[in-house]
């Protein structure tokens, strides 16, 4: 009984954790959007599109989009997002 109990909550605790994945691949490709001090941190242009929704078949179910730009203004000496 106790093995079964170990399984069952070991199994629960994994699906709660595969809610956020969204959320950690975007902190990790767009700073900005977390950090606005992290705006223009490389002298690259940064664009960054992307949309999330879950439980599409369902009305008024959650979803997120963002659209961010950075970039690095050499005679600012400063990023501009």
């Amino acid at each position: 009984m106790r093995v079964l109990l170990l399984i069952a909550s070991t199994l629960f605790c994994g699906q709660l954790l595969a809610q956020s994945d969204f959320d950690h691949t975007q902190r990790w490709f767009n700073e900005s959007m977390y950090n606005p001090a992290a705006v223009g941190n490389c002298s690259t242009t940064g664009v960054f599109l992307y949309g999330w929704a879950q439980w599409v078949v369902i009305d008024g179910a959650p979803n997120t989009q963002a659209a961010t730009l950075d970039t690095y203004v050499v005679h600012l000496r400063s990023g501009f997002g």
